[in-house]
């Protein structure tokens, strides 16, 4: 096709701004968005995409035979399949209704100019599957099936592991480590006893999991790594269910240890910890100083995200996708709180995290008053920002003024990112959605900022490899022992303050209390006397007693020791306790 040809002679924009090709009249459209993507990731001599200026509606409609219906060679010389709708929309993120008006055209012109249909050799291309694998999926994927839909999650949901890794999980046990048939292992139609089944079945386990470890240790030995081996606990959950729901043998407890074992705390390679290998890691005051430092100096942005973070503890990214408006039911927001007199702010945040258990709302408030100021300004920036009549005078504060909506029409932006400017980090018409999504200089600015926290980590000394490889999610280990420090170890409030499900993760993987902080509270608790329960509650009495005395006399011991000589009473005593009440209350003034 030429575009030229087709829609300058043959199909010229009638009147009513319209086209029609044979019987299809279609309303040309030139979304600038689809043109720039084009440009950008198909600029090869056999589409000649146009610039995005220069694009017409001829033009991607012939683009697009090729890419949807031809196939094409890139700039490396390697042959592409045709892609479909689906697959091009999702790899290159934008909305399949922007190709209608495009697909609309190129199915006239297959009537009319006789264009060839779709052939075998021009079909899209399907994931590769190994024959080897294909013949198993034959024979056993009706179990894998049928698996799946007894652990399958409501719709809403995301679906659990076991149930997104089946196929992959089971393959691989079964064909590469256990090496038997899922009927094999299963011990179908033997006639053993569950006790006996389990046996054998450790037996194999172990066998199975020692090759597993070997072959993982070597590739980790080539690739210059450590050896955790967290890979096979993982594929022996989704094996565990299997078991109880095809085999109808439910694992249940089993020791530490056992191949089938899921404790986190000796489930790695020779009994390795898959969690809490981090539990002591936090900063001490001098350190988070230098990081604030360093961050206000070099990256305002970073510098937010840390004090956001100190208050919080969010997660990874949960920061990032924090909208600076009020918040709708089940979304992130900010909303300003009056309370005794201080201006604060309720942060509401989605928690991605969160989706699994339905808890995807946690909110925190914030008291800081550097940070409530750092808040304050975006949300004016924002409100001036909108206030604006284009999107370059807009762009000054950070603000997008307009999104495409499902529709493909443009409406008023309703979300605006806390952390950043609109578009930044992440694409601001996903901001509440369950997965934002990036684009490629999306993610080349987080990892820039990434830079800039490990610039800043090494500069106040947080030279600890986790610290360069996660440093974003290294915040919520400070925040973690921050709070737990400030409130000597109350795990309850910082659990509920970081939002953690329960103590036990805080815990094991962010808040280990301290050895000289665990020795002193030894010290402390052992040279309390130990007594029988009754002497215990006695004794708990009397230091209740002397406790209100103390709120009476302060400290003038004289008048407490006449007060109770006076009474004539024994405080040890319970039934002397109302009758000392009454001797050392003080005398009501006329």
């Amino acid at each position: 096709m030429n575009s030229e040809i087709i829609f300058d002679k043959k199909y010229p924009v009638d009147e009513d701004g319209n086209i029609q090709i044979g019987e299809e009249i279609i309303k040309p459209v030139v979304p600038r968005k689809l043109a720039k993507i084009l440009y950008d990731h198909f600029n090869f001599p056999e589409i000649k995409p146009a610039k995005p200026k220069d694009a017409t509606f001829g033009s991607i409609v012939e683009n697009l035979d090729i890419i949807l219906n031809r196939g094409y060679v890139d700039n490396n010389f390697i042959s592409h399949r045709p892609f479909n709708v689906k697959q091009l929309a999702k790899t290159y993120d934008f909305s399949r209704q922007a190709l209608i008006p495009y697909q609309k055209a190129l199915k006239a012109l297959k009537k009319n100019e006789a264009i060839p249909e779709e052939t075998a050799e021009t079909k899209p291309k399907e994931k590769f599957v190994p024959i080897k694998k294909k013949a198993w999926l034959k024979q056993y994927g009706h179990m894998i099936e049928d698996f799946q839909e007894q652990i399958k999650r409501p719709a809403g949901m995301n679906q659990t592991a076991p149930y997104t890794h089946a196929e992959p999980h089971l393959y691989d046990l079964f064909v590469n480590w256990i090496k038997m048939t899922p009927i094999q292992f299963l011990q179908m139609d033997t006639g053993l006893s569950r006790s006996d089944k389990m046996k054998n079945i450790k037996g194999w386990l172990e066998k199975a999991r020692e090759d597993f470890h070997e072959a993982g240790k070597a590739k980790a030995e080539r690739l210059g790594k450590v050896y955790v081996g967290a890979g096979w606990k993982n594929k022996a959950a989704t094996l565990r269910q299997f078991m109880d729901k095809v085999g109808n043998m439910s694992v249940g407890d089993v020791p530490k240890g056992h191949p089938l074992s899921q404790d986190v705390m000796t489930a790695g390679y020779g009994g390795k910890k898959l969690a809490g290998k981090y539990s002591h890691l936090k900063a001490k005051v001098g350190q988070i100083k230098i990081l604030k430092d360093c961050l206000k100096e070099i990256s305002p942005t970073g510098y937010f995200l840390f004090l956001l973070n100190l208050e919080m503890g969010l997660r990874e990214k949960e920061a990032f996708t924090i909208s600076a408006t009020e918040p709708e039911p089940d979304q992130s927001g900010v909303s300003e709180k009056i309370i005794d007199d201080k201006k604060m702010y309720k942060i509401t945040v989605r928690t991605r995290k969160g989706d699994w258990t339905g808890d995807s709302i946690h909110t925190g408030l914030i008291q800081d008053p550097e940070l409530v100021e750092l808040i304050s300004k975006r949300i004016n920036q924002v409100k001036e920002g909108m206030k604006q009549k284009n999107q370059k005078a807009a762009d000054k504060f950070g603000v997008k003024l307009e999104i495409m909506n499902r529709e493909h029409k443009m409406i008023r932006n309703p979300n605006h990112t806390l952390i950043g400017n609109d578009n930044e980090f992440y694409q601001i018409a996903t901001l509440q959605n369950l997965k934002p999504t990036q684009k490629t200089d999306q993610t080349a600015n987080m990892v820039n900022l990434e830079e800039k926290f490990r610039e800043c980590y090494d500069k106040a000394g947080l030279t600890e490899t986790y610290w360069t490889q996660k440093p974003f999610h290294s915040m919520r280990h400070i925040f973690a022992h921050y709070w737990l420090i400030k409130t000597d170890y109350d795990y309850e409030f910082v659990a509920d303050l970081g939002h953690w499900k329960a103590t036990t993760e805080l815990k094991r993987s962010y808040g280990a209390m301290p050895d000289e902080l665990f020795y002193d509270k030894q010290i402390a608790y052992h040279d309390e006397e130990y007594l029988d329960p009754s002497d215990f509650v006695k004794m708990k009495k009397k230091k209740a007693l002397e406790e209100e005395m103390r709120k009476v006399y302060g400290n003038n011991m004289k008048a407490m020791e006449e007060a109770r000589i006076a009474a004539g009473v024994n405080p040890n005593e319970e039934a002397d306790r109302q009758a000392y009440e009454e001797a050392t209350k003080p005398e009501e003034s006329e």
